[in-house]
């Protein structure tokens, strides 16, 4: 029987990095699909109250959102930064990252909105600006959320590449569950398989082939009884298997560390994103109905953008990394198995050492790294307990020294965590 101390003592950062934590979403991802699949057809409408409509493609975005942000602010104070930002920061990546997301798609099929660019209300066809009625690509969204980070860090002086870590890994959860959202549209399906896991789609929701960069799928042309791959689904267990990858890495990085012989640093969560969920895009991809084209169309042959914006996605991610692991040591205030000491002092240290007082504004770049593996394998994480400040082990020092302190006693501190 679980008590009431364990219950208190639960932790649902630290669980999904468990066994039995990722058996229980994968086993809940499959039983969901397969449950679904055999239903035969999906309803895009969650529920309807009056005049409102409540689709499940906005439910789950907006659910992922939140997850999104949950995620962000505990890894910013985990980390030692100020949680509330990932609040201040949230409406900016909003609308930059729907802006990038439109913008991107109308680029790409310009053909389809290039006379219809300030259209409103028009029920034939919608116009470039009514992204309400659909047609958005996640990596315009990425794109337009990197700009958005750099509005902010333009007015706060918050440094781009730390931030963008702790963004990450929510974001790549995210997109595995607005993936849901696509399964319930019945759309982002791929070419027909008789494949076992294969799902049909409804008449009413397959493409024709009008829209430049879409297959003839509809039923005239392939049996009403035709099975297709579930694209949407490979994607959503690929992000998922590259959320707990990334999270492992900002969660363990000294485990990392031991492994690839190199300190992990500032920056590097995002670029084993870049890399990863692009190598996971550019094959999906290869399989969709729906491509967005950069050249060519369907037909005729030409190269998807999205598998063109992977392979710079792979190619910046990985040389950048290698680049900069090979160029340049990583300081300790950048190094993620570290914690950003505390914007705070303690008076008592402030009269005893007057050059700690007067430096502070360096202090809050001073980085506490601890010594002990076992002690942080026993924790679970890195920093699940505040570590000390340099401030709180200068007290420490003094009391030990009867009252005298020496800057040698700073060089090391140690951390609880």
């Amino acid at each position: 029987m679980v008590s009431t101390q364990s219950i208190r003592q639960f932790n649902i950062y630290k669980f999904v990095l468990t066994i039995p934590g990722i058996l229980i979403v994968y086993s809940a991802i499959f039983t969901i699909f397969f449950l679904l699949r055999l239903a035969g057809g999906n309803d895009p409408i969650a529920l309807k109250i009056g005049g409102l409509t409540f689709r499940w493609y906005g439910i789950l975005i907006t659910l992922g959102v939140v997850l999104a942000l949950y995620l962000t602010q505990y890894l910013a104070e985990r980390r030692g930064e100020d949680p509330n930002r990932a609040w201040a920061l949230l409406p900016i990546l909003l609308v930059t990252g729907i802006v990038g997301a439109r913008l991107w798609y109308v680029i790409n099929t310009w053909e389809k909105y290039k006379d219809h660019v300030f259209s409103i209300g028009d029920p034939n066809i919608a116009g470039a600006l009514e992204v309400w009625r659909g047609g958005i690509a996640i990596q315009g969204a990425v794109a337009g959320g990197i700009i958005g980070i750099l509005i902010y860090k333009r007015f706060t002086g918050i440094k781009f590449l730390r931030w963008a870590d702790f963004i990450v890994p929510g974001l790549i959860l995210a997109q595995g569950l607005g993936r849901w959202g696509n399964f319930m549209n019945n759309e982002a399906y791929g070419r027909t398989t008789g494949l076992p896991w294969g799902i049909k789609i409804p008449c009413e929701y397959r493409t024709r082939g009008t829209t430049p960069g879409t297959n003839d799928t509809s039923c005239p042309t392939i049996s009403a009884d035709a099975t297709f791959h579930p694209t949407f689904f490979y994607e959503s267990v690929w992000n998922y298997a590259v959320f707990l990858m990334l999270y492992f890495m900002i969660m363990y990085p000294k485990k990392v560390q031991k492994f690839l012989k190199i300190r992990l640093r500032d920056g590097d969560i995002f670029l084993a994103y870049l890399v990863f969920y692009s190598i996971g895009r550019f094959f999906v991809e290869s399989l969709r109905t729906d491509s967005l084209f950069i050249v060519g169309n369907p037909v005729d042959g030409g190269i998807r953008s999205a598998q063109a914006i992977s392979i710079v996605g792979i190619f910046i991610g990985s040389v950048w990394f290698i680049y900069r692991h090979r160029r340049t040591e990583t300081r300790d205030d950048e190094a993620l198995s570290v914690r950003v000491a505390p914007r705070s002092l303690v008076p008592a240290v402030a009269a005893t050492d007057a050059t700690l007082a007067a430096d502070s504004v360096a202090l809050d770049e001073v980085a506490l790294e601890a010594e002990n593996e076992e002690a942080l394998d026993k924790a679970g994480t890195l920093a699940d307990e505040p570590a000390e400040t340099i401030e709180e082990v200068k007290v420490a020092s003094i009391e030990k020294s009867g009252g005298n302190s020496s800057e040698a006693e700073l060089d090391e501190p140690k951390s609880e965590s």
